[in-house]
């Protein structure tokens, strides 16, 4: 397995058990649900077989929800599918149909808030139209290029904010089903500031008190702009890299990849690189070198997860594609270094002991040519301080938390392991070490570094370090 994780969108092409199983043997840790589209009847079906097959082969998988979030969609006024060619007149409009090919907005003020010149993306991008007047009848645009429109596609407008409530009202019932089946993440869309994240695992305490973490996916102009402010109460950040790319334009986007990963990193968060990663195969069996370089090119940012979209939930080749992706991820790992990430980031700052205890063993572990970092923790957090200094040597985190387990799935370079609770330190370093040589993690004569709290069991107290040798 590679350090970086994969993270897998599960749908239509990846649904069966034997597929889902062959999935996670070729690298899948974390299984997106995009509660966009499918029934409740689907995804609960998805869930159960993914718990099962993480039960029945005893490892960690997180399960990752991903809300719809506010967006503004249109839909042909006649019903149907509209085939539109490059320097056609369509109009849009919030009420009946006009002399044009008509859209109807699902927005009641869209003529407030466009002009003339303004650019309108439908869908993902395959069709741009440009505003020419705002009248009473509606916004008259011209199609920049050719395409279709069909059902209920979304538009974004560069610029523009709607004044949309940000979680709506399916959002809501969205996290309530996915906390109430057992997710292990939230990823929340669309978000503008802190807020609704603190909305959101409001929501999710209300189902569940196990604090269901939240991830915030950075896709807006609003989300850049408060990104410090957002990723202060996330849990994690995900790269939303296509709707930002028609948010701010495509020439931005790696720019703001490195700059989200570089502040997710620094704080100790998990963060997603999402989108595209390997959009040729959807249908062809092999990626294209833009793509590799891409795969590559987000793990040597320093990501802990890549993730792959269309490709496994759609596309006809989700095994295949998950092991092209690990075979990429563990050649970038192996080319990582870690020298131009965070210490040298951190070197003159003031710190906390639990941080500076997971530099240190860090530190000791590559000067001691340790086996492994081994910490116990009750939350995660003291495996993401370690992780977060990308260490050569393997993290193996020991907690008593089946949640905890399973979320630390998504952290980069972390191998989770459950134990129960033990009664003191020595005894929890003793049965840690122990499980770490059962699971094949390190051998006898191996020397590991140990970090744990002192008093006992008592969460967010790291601050002992010790190397122990393996009997």
């Amino acid at each position: 397995m590679s350090k970086t994780k994969i993270v897998a969108t599960f749908g239509p092409a990846s649904q069966s058990p034997s597929v889902i199983e062959s999935m996670v043997d070729e690298g899948v840790s974390c299984a997106r649900l995009n509660l966009s589209h499918g029934t409740k009847e689907k995804h609960s079906d998805l869930i159960a077989s993914l718990k099962k097959i993480r039960n029945d082969n005893d490892l960690p998988l997180s399960i990752i929800a991903d809300t719809k979030g506010p967006e503004v969609r249109i839909r042909p006024a006649e019903g149907g599918d509209i085939h539109l060619n490059e320097d056609e007149v369509v109009l849009l409009t919030s009420g009946r149909a006009g002399e044009h090919k008509s859209f109807i907005a699902d927005y009641e003020d869209i003529r407030g808030f466009l002009d003339e010149g303004y650019e309108v993306i439908v869908g993902d991008g395959e069709l741009s139209l440009t505003v020419e007047t705002v009248s009473d009848r509606g916004v008259r645009c011209r199609t920049m290029s050719s395409g279709v429109i069909s059902g209920r596609q979304r538009i974004t407008v560069p610029g523009i904010s709607f004044p949309l409530p940000p979680i709506t009202e399916q959002d809501k019932k969205d996290i309530k089903f996915a906390v109430s089946e057992g997710a292990d993440w939230l990823a929340l869309s669309f978000v503008k500031g802190g807020e609704e994240i603190k909305q959101a695992k409001e929501l999710a305490r209300d189902v569940d008190d196990r604090d269901v973490p939240v991830i915030a996916k950075i896709e807006t102009a609003e989300s850049v702009e408060n990104i410090e402010e957002i990723a202060l109460v996330a849990d994690g950040l995900m790269v939303a890299r296509g709707d930002l790319a028609m948010a701010l334009g495509m020439e931005e986007v790696p720019f703001l990849q490195k700059r989200i990963i570089r502040l997710a990193n620094n704080m100790a968060k998990p963060v997603v690189t999402a989108t595209q990663m390997l959009e040729t195969m959807i249908d062809a069996p092999t990626p294209t070198r833009a793509e590799v370089t891409d795969v590559a090119n987000a793990v040597l940012d320093g990501t802990d997860a890549i993730m792959l979209s269309g490709e496994t939930a759609i596309g006809s080749y989700p095994a295949k594609t998950v092991s092209t992706m690990r075979k990429i991820a563990r050649k970038a790992d192996d080319n990582f270094s870690p020298s131009n990430n965070l210490t040298s980031q951190l070197d003159g700052k003031r710190s906390e002991t639990a941080p500076e205890i997971g530099r240190a063993s860090c530190t000791m572990a590559e000067r001691l040519e340790a086996g492994a970092i081994i910490t116990s923790t009750r939350s995660g957090y003291t495996a993401r301080l370690i992780a977060r200094f990308r260490p050569e040597v393997q993290i193996i985190a020991v907690t008593p938390s089946r949640s905890v387990y399973n979320q630390l799935a998504l952290v980069w370079g972390v191998k989770p392991i459950r134990m129960e609770t033990t009664r003191n330190t020595d005894q929890m370093i003793e049965k840690s070490i122990y499980s770490a040589r059962e699971e094949g993690y390190v051998d006898k004569g191996d020397l590991v570094v140990v970090t744990a709290g002192v008093p006992f069991s008592v969460e967010g107290t790291t601050n002992l370090i010790k190397v122990e040798q393996v009997g």
